[in-house]
């Protein structure tokens, strides 16, 4: 018999945010990547909502397992270097929290950063 993890990992977990903000009438696009002669970025995933007026554009960071200071820090290096304008929020989605890593540690320093960490548990 087949079984499913409890909490997506990797791909599966972009897609089941992707699958919960498209439910909430948002437009995604994933894995954007700008390059040129070289990779400038790769987003994991910008969503966008056209009800109510202006667009607004959430720009989301998805990590499953191994992450941490490092990633957020590039994740905000990414909002600042889109501007303002571009992005409205931005979002650090992750598992894989524990001692090592308290969930009130880390969304302290996000909020600081001006980013809002969301937990799967």
């Amino acid at each position: 018999m087949a079984t499913l993890p409890d909490v997506p990992q990797g791909k599966e977990l972009e897609d089941y945010v992707a699958a919960l903000l498209q439910c909430a009438d948002y437009f995604i696009e994933k894995n954007i990547i700008q390059g040129g002669c070289a990779e400038v970025l790769e987003l994991d995933m910008v969503a966008t909502c056209y009800v109510g007026g202006a667009p607004k554009r959430l720009l989301f960071e998805v990590k499953s397992g191994d992450w941490g200071f490092s990633d957020i820090f590039k994740h905000l290096g990414w909002k600042t270097y889109l501007g303002q304008g571009k992005i409205d929020s931005a979002y650090f989605v992750a598992t894989g929290l524990s001692a090592d890593k308290p969930v009130g540690f880390f969304r302290e320093k996000c909020e600081q950063l001006g980013i809002f960490l969301l937990t799967v548990n």
